[in-house]
């Protein structure tokens, strides 16, 4: 009972502890072992008992300790000790002896734990033994079984010792076939070793052999072996089948226990015992394949404990089990096939499952490609990536590694990616990347304008240049955690694209890579991110938030630009740089924190950002840069930290609402428009230390109310303070030296300015329009004060112009309406033209003696001043000096004038005398014109001429004394001089002008002197009194003056000829003798010489006796006075004398009248009036036209005679035309007015007449008087200069010969002749216009000097390393004509191809450490002088990345005789590189690209390379490690089986042969079979052929004898080296078999149909699985229906009669010219039916009537047919209005060329197909017709002239769609009806094409004004019922 619990607890404690060991199928021997020690060191030398199954000691159960399970972590001290002595002997570890008969065998362990065996006979047996714990063989390499990897026994070794290779850590093997017996426990627990091939001769597997190899997946026992002992593959967990070959009868007592995971056996009908255990703990075995039958194995004698063996599924008579190798289920993609998962086995046979139960095909289980639009490759290796674009538009990258890089191209006027997929980029609206993708390629993806969304898998590390650029709907993307770099543009123009996911391993983005996403609302850039480049996010317009890593040290040009939605923004801690344009125009940025890291801020950094409140900037900022914060119109406030030493131009301009700021003590300048425009700021202290403020440094600060100006400032700049309209007061510090020009020009509230001392100079306009400044103290420092420097102070009273002044410049007080009194100093020697103009209260003016002329126009409209003092020493009194001066009374003008100037005195209404002193010789033009109440005018002797109208219109001017010096008199020099009785002219004057006396209606006489040879038209007319004229010379002489028209009263009038005087008459009538009073006869009587003449010729004198007749007394009767009437006459009361019948009035006598004096006749009432015109009568509308200010006089003829003649004159329009009562009418303006007299009887009698008034001024028209000329460019400066009226502008010339003027196309352009300095220039502009008339203009020339704004960016690095190295400059600014670097002699600038390009500039001897700072010089074209600037020129010093291939090199001594070894270099090419090194005991040389190094001794070395070149500066160091070694190198087959196919048996297999050294070579391999002599294998080897082929370097096999078996042959190899040694060459195998391929159709049936007989045939490709290298050559027998060619097979009806079948084919394959009948037929059924073919159609497209090669694509779909459409027609209603063609089966409708479409209209064609022969008729097409919007770019507005002959020309032009064109232009009836009547009435408008020609003949009927004109627009074809489009722009017609 006891012995029976014994055993009953052991086999518990069995179970326990054993089954873990076979459980385990992956462990290893640390993992599996059991923990009960077990003390056996030796295999078992017999089965376990069966009653029990606990390994004792007696039985040697194949169990350890733990102990003896764990491996060595380090070797023992032996162990070291044993390396130590074979250190220095190459790689060998340690070798010996192990044959049985000593050294017949010999071992060698070398360094890579390869233990080779060599010799011949057998090998000792050995033992286990443990040591330190551990088991290990008692053999000589037992120490180091732990370094022992790899075991190569050669050819003649026979036999494995027992215990041979225990416990090594073994993974290959390589038992020659030579070997017939492996010994007892030979690899036991070798747990690495995964396959063993065990050779044909070995016969015996010993007991324990393979034990507890754990990993072992495979092994082959060859038929040879007869015996399998116990043990001989327990343990082995990995073993999943196994085949026992017929020759086993026997299997050993466990010989496969605890194999777990084997699955299936085949055991043959030759075994006749199973040893006990043998399958134990083989609980996975399902299937024991069994070559007898049932009854066979019955008859095994089968162990105990082999329950696993007995339960398996036996399959009886099998002679193999079915050594499956699985196929993978593989799903299909859009590029290759996919599969089911399914079994091969070895026989050939295809199984669904891994029993082998369900026979397949591989056809069967192969599943067709998916389908797709298009696919392709697009790797950077070619096809390690692919690409498929899906119908639903989806495109799918797949692959390992990068994406191709892709440039752009246009397509259809766009830019797109040139990837295949490019032509599919509409259809493309989803990109998936999936894993494995690593790269997005340059321009991957750019144009792929339907692209909404893209996913990009992990592993993805770069986006390329472009790679999603203008993918315009892609509207999200998250890139992937590992993409480091985004390049740039990678999204520019993702307009759509709202949330981008940046990941923190992104570390760069490139420039311009978001620019234009406009939609994108957020971005958060990733911590990784060092810098922001250029123009990142320009354009970004909804980006409203962005998040800025710490890690961002400088924000690059432009990169926030255009974000007009981005509200705020924290710049972090780091960033030390913000670009130019940075935030420009972020319109909704609120506030901003520059932290103190930043040191620099770019131009135009926050430009526009029009919402920012606020800007806190850190110190460390040393300057505000160029327009900053422009246009900032929200900020309010600004701290401008310490530090900042400068203000730059424009930095604050525009900021409206900025009111207050704060500038640092550290601040020395202000720059130009530094806070221009700055509206709200109100105050602003300029610290200490500044020295200049800048040109508009505070223009347009119309809130700024106070400021205070440092004593510091040396200088404020032009403009400085214009427009600063609330400063009330100013104090300009003593540094100041001049008030520059405009300085304070528009401070209408200053009422005081402090002007220091020091002052010397106030500039152009420096005051202007200051227009309350009441009073100015002008300093004594002043030396001159300049044009229209307090021009428009309208509420200056006086001022006080100091001592020191020398010039007064133009206009400088001019409409200064307030000012009363001015002093002029002694000092002024100029005053300049217009200086005090309108100055309308100025009453008196005191000019010093030290001024030389009174200019032009100086007092011009000084109506208040009332006396002149001109002082002594002004020798000119220029034109308009004193021009309606109306309050002038006198004026005194010193001796010394000698001129006086045109129009000097004109309009001086109150000027009663004038003295003109001697020394003036000459009167101008209208000096005294209009002085109306001058009497009397003293004309000195010196005087030579009278000038045009000089005197005219002084109507109180009685006589005038003109001396004998003048010897000419201008026209119309007297003309209305009313009051002058009688004028001499003296001697020397030779022609009176025009008009000279015209209107002197009180001359009587005029002296002419003999000298007059002409008198001008009208010079005397209207002098109704003159009746005497004193001619000098005779008669004769009279008669040949040539006197010119309407000099009636000169004609008629009595000429005293020879008259030295005229005599100065009274005409006293003859006078009879009345009754109180004496008579007279009639005489004339001469007030000069007193003689009395009784004829009129003065001829004939007497006395005064002789005319006197003494009185005789009258005889009166009184007449009563009667009233008259309408009927009758009246008289009133006279007396009659009755002696003389005189008429009295009185009764005395005394008051003589006549009958008709007394008589009151009839009063009549006026019937009519006539409206005359020089005497004849005026039409009822007349059109008249002149120039403005013409008259013409009409007389009203009253009717009957006797009415009242007085009439009333009045202009209906009188801002046309004005009307006196004299009936003359002055033209004003253009249009209509009626004229109109009136009769003032009371009859209401009136006449009228309609005048329609053109009114033209001929004079050109000057766009502008004041010109800013650069000096700097020679372009010069160009205005306007319109011709008037088609008045022809003839010449042009200015007065001063510094500048030239030229006139061409309407443009007046002014250059310099010289170098001109800066300054103001007034100079007069003269027109010669063909009417013959020159035109005045005075114009002001500013001159300046300005120059471009240079910028220089330099594109790449200069790299110093290399000696041709170049950079490019990009220079911008203006044309560069020329460009150089001084200051600098280790570079040079050249150009090159237009490209400005920086060099060294001795490449052979560049300098170490060249400058990089040099001066920049630019010449601009169209420029005089050159710009310059500071240049640092930025550089690297980058040597190529030389690498080496290999990096290192082994010398094998043993085969290298000349120690040397090579590596080749690559990163630099050349000829002229060269290397040396400084290590000893190597030489090196290099050969192209080749590195040679030689060793001098044999031992390691690492040697130091230089390499150089002679365009590099230094050479590139290497590091070359030389290890040294003495070994024969190894052999083996590239690849290890070949096979042969019997079917084709003059085909041939190969293989090359790998040497494990590259630097020998073989000159031949011996090939030996491995079978041995006499047996069958050795007979069927000797069938094949196998040799080496020299030539080709491989092994070439062959069939000898067709009838080989199939099989797998071995042949044994050994390399011949070119030294004759042998080297061992492995094994190589051939395979032979008799495959052939199976064919397949791609269809099972096809179906035909009877009506299409002879036209339909459909297509069956067939292709061949199974194998490489076959071609169909076609069918055995092929029925009629059915025909081939190339890899087709077409079905057709043959006859009328064929009804169709199934027919099996069987396919002719060919191989390398061989040919074979495939025994396995295909089936291929064809179906007959009958039924009518039809089709229908789908549609894709549109008909745009605006784009005629638009088209509607309609893709068949054929039933009950299989073919091609081939041709259509079109049939129905509408059938005439579209064209249809098929291109390539597919229908293309257009549009029929001149047909008009409606949109609106539903238009219906029938279609007609031709397919298979016929002709199909389908279903009515419904067709509508669409029109695309039309848009029209915007019309600029126009302004034209009346007097305009040049037609106004308007283009248009259609910007979308871009196939639209414009066809007909009307003007639309909702333009301004006075501006469409004026164009119709011209003739309307003229168009030609897009060009639209508006009459000029329309614009002079037009009132000034604007008119708003719209245009109808159709395009060309349009549809019917579209409505035109409209275009507008307003005309603006001018005088």
């Amino acid at each position: 009972m006891k012995k029976l619990l014994a055993l009953l607890m052991a086999v518990a404690v069995t179970f326990q502890l054993v089954t873990p060991v076979f459980a385990d199928t992956e462990g290893t021997e640390e993992t599996t072992a059991p923990t009960e020690a077990v003390v056996e060191t030796e295999a078992p030398t017999e089965a376990p008992a069966e009653e029990t199954t606990v390994p004792t000691e007696e039985t040697s159960a194949p169990t350890e300790t733990t102990e003896e399970t764990e491996e060595a972590t380090e070797a023992t001290e032996e162990t070291v000790e044993d390396i130590a002595l074979f250190a220095d002997d190459g790689d060998v570890i340690a070798s010996g002896e192990c044959g049985k008969n000593g050294d017949n065998l010999t071992w060698v362990l070398t360094v890579d734990g390869t233990l080779t065996i060599s010799g011949s006979g057998e090998m000792e047996d050995y033992s286990s033994e443990r040591l330190d714990g551990k088991y290990r063989t008692t053999a000589p390499w037992g120490a180091y079984s732990e370094q022992i990897t790899a075991v190569v026994l050669e050819h003649d070794v026979t036999s494995i010792g027992d215990y041979a290779f225990s416990r090594c850590r073994l993974t290959s093997v390589m038992i020659p076939d030579g070997v017939i017996s492996i010994g007892s426990d030979a690899f036991n627990w070798c747990s690495r070793l995964t396959s063993v091939t065990i050779p044909d001769g070995v016969t015996d597997i010993s007991r324990g052999a393979f034990f507890y190899c754990s990993s072992l997946t495979s092994v082959t026992i060859p038929d040879s072996v007869t015996s399998i002992g116990g043990y001989a593959f327990c343990g082995c967990g990995s073993l999943a089948s196994v085949t026992i070959p017929e020759s086993v009868t026997s299997i050993g007592g466990d010989a496969f226990g605890g194999c777990g995971n084997l699955t299936s056996v085949t055991i043959p009908e030759s075994v006749t015992s199973i040893g006990d255990s043998a399958f134990t703990y083989c609980s996975k075995l399902e299937n024991v394949y069994y070559g007898g039958d049932d009854q066979r194995w019955k008859k095994i004698e089968i162990g105990v404990n082999n329950n696993d063996l007995t339960n398996a599924t036996i399959h009886y008579a099998f002679s193999h089990i079915h050594d499956m190798v699985k196929t993978e289920a593989v799903e299909p993609t859009y590029w290759s096939v996919g599969n089911n998962a399914y079994y091969t086995c070895f026989c050939g046979k295809v199984f669904k499952d891994a029993n082998g139960e369900t026979e397949t095909t591989v056809e069967d289980e192969t599943l067709a490609m998916l389908p797709s639009v298009a696919h392709g490759t697009c790797g950077d290796k070619g096809d390690n990536l692919g690409w498929v674009l899906t119908e639903d538009g989806t495109l799918t990258i797949s692959g390992e590694g990068e994406m191709e890089n892709y440039s752009a191209k246009e397509l259809d006027g766009k830019y797109c990616t040139t990837a295949s997929w490019g032509v599919y980029r509409e259809q493309i609206t989803l990109v998936v990347l999936e894993p494995g993708v690593t790269g997005i390629g340059e321009y991957a993806f750019r144009g792929c304008s339907s692209l909404t969304s893209v996913t990009i898998s992990e592993g993805a590390t770069s986006i390329g240049l472009e790679a999603f650029c203008d993918c315009g709907s892609l509207t999200s993307v998250t890139i992937p955690d590992g993409v480091t770099s985004i390049g740039d543009r990678a999204f520019y123009g993702c307009s759509n694209l709202t949330s981008v996911t940046i990941p923190e391993s992104v570390t760069s983005i490139g420039s311009s890579a978001f620019l234009g996403c406009r939609s994108l609302t957020s971005v958060k850039i990733p911590e990784g991110v060092a810098s922001i480049d250029d123009q990142v996010f320009r354009d970004c317009s909804s980006l409203a938030s962005v998040t800025v890593p710490e890690s961002i040290t400088s924000i690059g040009n432009y990169a926030f630009l255009g974000c007009n939605s981005l509200t705020s923004v924290m710049i972090p801690d780091g960033v030390t740089s913000i670009g130019d344009s940075a935030f420009q125009d972020c319109s909704s940025l609120t506030s901003v924190t520059i932290p103190g890291s930043v040191t620099s801020i770019g131009e135009y950094a926050f430009n526009y950002c029009s919402s920012l409140t606020s800007v806190t900037i850190s110190e460390g900022v040393a300057s505000i840069p160029y327009r900053a914060f422009y246009g900032c119109s929200s900020l309010t406030s600004m701290m401008i930290p310490e530090g900042v030493t400068s203000i730059g131009d424009g930095a604050f301009w525009d900021c409206s609402s900025l009111t207050s700021v704060t500038i640092p003590e550290s601040v020395t300048s202000i720059g130009d428009g530094a806070f221009d425009g700055c509206s709200s700021l109100t105050s602003v202290t300029i610290p200490e230390g500044v020295t200049s403020i800048g040109n508009d440094a505070f223009r347009g600060c119309s809130s700024l109310t106070s400021m205070t100006i440092p004593e510091s400032v040396t200088s404020i700049g032009d403009r400085a303070f214009s427009g600063c309209s609330s400063l009330t007061s100013v104090t300009i510090p003593e540094g100041v030296t001049s008030i520059s020009w405009n300085a304070f020009s528009g401070c209408s509230s200053l009422t005081s300015v402090t002007i220091p001392e020091g002052v010397t100079s106030i500039g152009n306009q420096a005051f202007r329009d200051c227009s309350s400044l009441t009073s100015v103290t002008i300093p004594k420092g002043v030396i001159s004060i300049a044009d229209t420097a307090f021009y428009g102070c309208s509420s200056l009273t006086s001022v006080t112009i100091p001592e020191g002044v020398t010039s007064i410049g133009e206009f400088t007080f001019a409409f200064c309406g307030n000012l009363t009194r001015v002093t002029i100093p002694e000092s002024v020697t100029s005053i300049g033209e217009y200086a005090f103009n309108y100055c309308s209260s100025l009453t008196s003016v005191t000019i010093s003696e030290g001024v030389a002329s009174i200019p032009y126009r100086a007092f011009y409209g000084c109506s208040s001043l009332t006396s002149m003092m001109i002082p002594e020493g002004v020798t000119s009194i220029g034109d308009g000096a004193f021009w309606d001066c109306s309050s002038l009374t006198s004026v005194t003008i010193p001796e010394g004038v000698t001129s006086i100037g045109g129009s000097a005195f004109r309009g001086c209404s109150s000027l009663t005398g004038m003295t003109i002193p001697d020394g003036v010789t000459s009167i101008g033009y209208g000096t005294f014109q209009d002085c109306s109440n001058l009497v009397s005018v003293k004309i000195p002797e010196s005087l030579a001429s009278i000038g045009h109208c000089a005197f005219r219109g002084c109507s109180s001017l009685t006589s005038v004394t003109i001396p004998d010096s003048v010897t000419s008199i201008g026209d119309a020099a007297f003309e209305a001089c009313s009051g002058l009785t009688g004028v001499t002219i003296p001697d020397g004057v030779t022609s009176i002008g025009e008009k000279d006396f015209s209107c002197c209606i009180s001359l009587t006489s005029v002296a002419i002197p003999e000298s007059v040879t002409s008198i001008g038209d009208s010079a005397f007319d209207n002098c109704s009194k003159l009746k005497h004229v004193y001619y000098g010379g005779p008669d004769l002489q009279w008669a040949k003056i040539e006197i010119g028209v309407n000099n009636d009263a000169l004609v008629n009038a009595i000429i005293h000829y020879g008259s030295s005087h005229i005599h100065n008459t009274e005409h006293i009538h003859e006078k009879a003798v009345s009754c109180t009073e004496a008579g007279n006869l009639e005489y004339w009587l001469c007030s000069i010489c007193g003689k009395y003449f009784t004829d009129e010729t003065f001829t004939k004198s007497t006395d005064e006796a002789g005319v006197t007749l003494p009185a005789l007394g009258h005889a009166m009767t009184r007449k009563k006075a009667v009233k008259p009437t309408h009927k009758t006459a009246g008289n009133i009361e006279y007396y009659i004398c009755s002696r003389c019948g005189k008429l009295f009035k009185d009764a005395l006598g005394e008051e003589e009248t006549t009958l008709e004096e007394v008589t009151l006749p009839v009063i009549p009432y006026v019937s009519k009036i006539v409206l005359t015109r020089d005497g004849e009568p005026v039409p009822e509308t007349m059109e008249v036209g002149g120039r403005t200010g013409d008259t013409l006089t009409f007389a009203a003829v009253v009717q009957p005679e006797g009415a009242e003649t007085k009439v009333k004159w009045s202009s209906g329009t009188p801002a046309v035309a004005q009307v006196d009562q004299d009936g003359v009418v002055t033209l004003l303006t253009s249009g209509t007015t009626v004229i109109k007299a009136a009769a003032t009887d009371g009859s209401r009698v009136t006449a009228q007449v309609t005048l329609n008034v053109i009114a033209r001024d001929y004079a050109p028209r000057l766009g502008d008087s004041t010109l800013t000329l650069n000096s700097a460019s020679s372009a010069g400066v160009s205005v306007d200069l319109v011709e008037s009226y088609g008045n022809q502008i003839l010449s042009v010339s200015v007065d001063d010969e510094r500048f030239d003027v030229e006139y061409a196309d309407s443009l007046l352009t002014l250059t310099s002749r010289e170098a001109v300095a800066r300054g103001t220039y007034r100079m007069t502009l003269e027109a010669v216009c063909d009417d013959g008339r020159t035109y005045s203009y005075p114009i002001t020339v500013r001159v300046i000097q300005t120059l471009p704004r240079l910028t220089v960016r330099q594109s790449q690095r200069f790299n110093l390393f290399y000696r041709d190295s170049q950079a490019t400059l990009t220079i911008t600014g203006g044309e560069v004509e020329s460009a150089e670097l001084t200051g600098n002699s280790d570079f040079v600038l050249e150009n090159e191809d237009g490209e400005w390009v920086i060099r060294y500039a001795d490449p052979e001897n560049a300098p170490a450490k060249p400058g990089t700072r040099a001066t920049l010089s630019v010449s601009f074209a169209g420029y005089n002088i050159p710009v310059t600037r500071a240049l640092t020129i930025s550089t690297v010093n980058t040597a190529p990345k030389l690498k080496r291939n290999p990096t290192s090199s082994t010398l094998n001594t043993a085969l290298n005789s000349d120690w040397s070894v090579e590596t080749v270099l690559s990163g630099a090419d050349g000829e002229s590189l060269y290397a040396y090194t400084d290590t000893p005991g190597v030489d090196v040389a290099l050969s192209g690209n080749v590195l040679t190094l030689t060793l001098t001794e044999a031992k390691n070395v690492s040697a130091n390379v230089y390499v150089q070149d002679d365009n590099w500066t230094k050479p590139v160091k290497l590091a070359h490690r030389v290890t040294v070694t003495n070994r024969l190198p190894t052999l083996r087959a590239a690849a290890g089986t070949l096979k042969l196919n019997s079917w084709f048996p003059s085909e041939t297999a190969s293989t090359g042969m790998i040497l494990s050294q590259g630097n020998v070579s073989l000159t031949d391999v011996e090939l030996t079979p491995a079978a041995r002599e006499g047996t069958a294998a050795r007979a069927e080897s000797d069938k094949l052929n196998v040799y080496y082929d020299a030539d080709s370097g491989e092994i070439v096999a062959e069939i000898a004898d067709s009838g080989i078996k199939n099989g797998t042959y071995s042949f044994a190899c050994t390399g011949i080296l070119e030294s004759g040694t042998e080297i061992s060459g492995g094994t190589v195998r051939v395979t032979v078999s008799n495959t052939l391929p199976r064919a397949r159709l791609s269809a099972a049936m096809v179906r035909l149909n009877r009506q299409l007989a002879g036209e339909e045939s459909i297509a069956v490709k067939v292709t061949l699985t199974g194998g490489d290298g076959y071609a169909i050559e076609g069918f055995e027998e092929l029925p009629d229906c059915l025909d081939y060619a190339d890899g087709i097979l077409t079905a057709t009806i043959p006859n009328a009669d064929f009804t169709g079948g199934s027919y099996v084919l069987n396919a002719i394959v060919s191989r390398n010219g061989e040919t074979a009948t495939l025994p396995a037929g295909v089936i291929l059924r064809v179906q007959v039916y009958d039924r009518a073919p039809s089709f229908r159609l789908t549609a894709k497209g549109k008909l745009d009537v605006l784009n005629p090669v638009s088209e509607i694509i309609y893709t068949p779909r054929l039933a009950n047919a299989q073919g091609t459409v081939t041709d259509i027609r079109l049939k129905g209603a509408d059938a005439e209005l579209f064209a249809a063609e098929v291109v390539d089966g597919v229908v293309h409708l257009t549009m029929a060329k001149g047909c008009t479409y409606s949109t609106r209209t539903t238009y219906k064609v029938i279609p007609v197909l031709t397919f298979c022969g016929q002709e199909v008729t389908g279903s009515t097409l419904s067709i509508r017709v669409t029109q695309s919007t039309v848009k029209l770019a915007k019309l600029s507005n126009r302004t034209v002239y009346q007097s305009q002959t040049a037609p106004l020309v308007q283009v248009l032009s259609i910007t979308s769609p871009a196939t639209a064109e414009i066809g007909e232009i009307t003007l639309n009836s909702r333009s301004t009806a006075a501006l469409r009547n004026a164009v119709e009435a011209a003739g309307g408008i003229e168009v030609s094409g897009g060009v639209v020609r508006f009459p000029a003949k329309a614009f002079a009927s037009l009132k000034p004004g604007r008119y708003t004109v719209i245009l109808d627009v159709t395009p060309e074809n349009a549809a019917a019922d579209a409505k035109p489009i409209q275009a507008r722009f307003t005309l603006t017609v001018q005088k």
